[in-house]
């Protein structure tokens, strides 16, 4: 059985944060639970704090966390078909 790892680019991410409804008080485009939780209202959006490879407003819109750079958002197919796409 073939498994691959699929990584979601930030891109993706923030377009699939515009169709949720989510708090944002102060307006720094982070999610104000994910914020609270942490910590993170001092991040800048465009900062790497974990250096993880995305940035802290990809972080929050994956519902990662920002201070941990084994905390991302992966996608596992197993079992994949040669024909295997994903789209949408």
């Amino acid at each position: 059985m073939k498994s691959a790892i699929l990584s979601v680019p930030c891109v993706i991410l923030f377009s699939a944060s515009l169709l949720r409804a989510e708090i944002d008080a102060d307006g720094n485009g982070y999610g104000d639970v994910w914020e609270m939780i942490h910590q993170a209202s001092s991040l800048l959006p465009e900062d790497d704090t974990d250096n993880d490879g995305f940035s802290n407003l990809c972080e929050s819109v994956a519902g990662t966390d920002p201070f941990n750079p084994a905390s991302n958002l992966e996608a596992v197919a197993e079992g994949l078909d040669p024909d295997f796409a994903v789209s949408w």
